[in-house]
């Protein structure tokens, strides 16, 4: 993670990274004190602490699937998409739990560590410490959301091209607040790396003269493919697979893409959407006064929300949904309902 977070930080002209006023370690160790576990700072890699923090936030709660109990609803199983946080203090994960359905509410939690991590388990509390977890409801994560207790057992790969799993178990009591009485699991959720940044992408065309009405007339197969893309995994948070849509992570957003792209004209401006690196549809960028194109999908610039975007379907075949796509997203923690 570490690699990771150094690369997103040297690309200013792409990323707004998050500052959280922390101090970013450079040597990655972990502090060497042990802590006790009736200290009010978390322990790490305590496994005693570890294993009575996972007591207080619901013992047998935390087994089998992800799931998730808030205002006397349990969701079971519940789904889980996860990104890295890009942060100049600290590591971190991001889990947005989706049960707006079920629960009114999508709910997300914000792992913050101030040391790097290492694999082994965590115990955390609502008391400030090397480790906070906190929990928010609503379409956008809080970060200064309702603290929680619990443990957090991470797992981090011997290279930078594999994942990062993590396992969390968490209870929140907070009398008074919307989060009180919270209670969740996560299990084995996925990191992805941001070496799998081409595993979903959208790419424009090499040569942008060529508009989409054009580029529907040539195989697949033929067009010439910009060298970079315009968008990959590791700029999203999730993607809908019930409505296509595209939420980007919390330190991207849709003017950044704006601000890219060249000209729309009144036939589309082509792109082509791949999965783990195959080719799978064409499609087209259109703006106010492109004429409407039935045959392929496409995303309106002028519906574009800050937060993401929407891919609208074509009127006949739909390749949206082809199974190479649901894959690719679902194999690196960004598939949601």
């Amino acid at each position: 993670m570490r690699h990771a977070y150094g690369w997103l930080l040297a690309s200013g002209v792409w990323f707004n990274v998050l500052s959280c006023g922390g101090v970013t370690s450079h040597d990655g160790a972990m502090s060497s004190t042990p802590v006790s576990a009736q200290e009010s700072t978390p322990s790490w890699n305590d496994a005693s602490t570890t294993d009575g923090a996972a007591s207080a936030a619901g013992g047998g709660f935390c087994v089998g699937s992800s799931k998730v109990q808030h205002g006397g609803v349990m969701v079971d199983p519940a789904s889980v998409t996860s990104s890295p946080l890009v942060m100049d203090c600290c590591s971190g994960f991001m889990f947005r739990l989706h049960t707006k359905s079920q629960l009114g509410t999508d709910l997300s939690v914000i792992v913050k560590s101030f040391e790097m991590f290492r694999s082994g388990d965590y115990a955390f509390g609502p008391e400030k410490g090397p480790l906070e977890v906190t929990v928010s409801g609503g379409d956008v994560p809080l970060w200064s959301g309702t603290a929680g207790t619990g443990s957090l057992h991470v797992q981090i790969p011997a290279g930078d091209d594999d994942p990062i799993r993590a396992s969390l178990c968490l209870q929140v009591e907070a009398p008074g607040g919307s989060m009180h009485g919270t209670r969740l699991f996560l299990s084995d959720i996925l990191i992805a790396p941001w070496s799998w940044q081409n595993r979903f992408e959208i790419r424009l065309l090499a040569d942008t003269s060529l508009n989409a009405e054009q580029a529907k007339k040539l195989p697949l197969q033929s067009l010439s493919l910009a060298s970079e893309p315009i968008v990959h995994l590791m700029l999203l948070q999730w993607y809908e697979w019930s409505t296509h849509t595209l939420t980007w992570d919390s330190w991207h957003n849709s003017q950044i893409l704006l601000n890219y792209l060249p000209e729309v004209g009144s036939y589309g401006l082509p792109f082509v959407v791949l999965a783990d690196g195959e080719r799978v549809y064409l499609g087209a960028l259109t703006g106010p006064n492109t004429v409407k194109l039935q045959d392929i999908p496409t995303i309106s610039l002028p519906d574009v929300k800050p937060e993401g975007f929407r891919i609208e379907p074509a009127s006949s075949h739909d390749p949206r949904d082809d199974p190479r796509i649901s894959k690719a997203l679902a194999s690196s923690g960004k598939l949601a309902p």
